[in-house]
């Protein structure tokens, strides 16, 4: 269509699409679709971390403030408390005086 002289513009009424989404393959077809991937927020802790905290609650029983202290204040007990919460593992909450 490019070819046949028409525009981005006329060419996305015939397509049914938006004008830019045109332009934007017009403009680099070999790249068109690949996007790239965004880094995200960086992990708090490591799967060999996440294993180390639910066997110090099993074998040991700890509180999730002890596992914080733990590890060094690497994570806080929030995480500790939410990597707790997606483990298969069942634990319950107790207050510490």
């Amino acid at each position: 269509m490019k070819v046949a002289g028409l525009n981005a513009h006329q060419i996305a009424i015939k397509l049914g699409r938006h004008h830019i989404t045109v332009g934007k393959y017009l403009k680099a077809p070999s790249s068109y679709g690949t996007a790239i991937k965004g880094t995200g927020r960086p992990i708090k802790c490591t799967p060999r971390d996440k294993k180390r905290i639910i066997n110090m609650v099993r074998e040991e029983s700890m509180s999730t403030q002890d596992i914080s202290k733990a590890m060094g204040h690497k994570i806080c007990k929030s995480t500790v408390s939410t990597i707790l919460n997606k483990s298969t593992l069942r634990y319950n909450k107790f207050k510490i005086d």
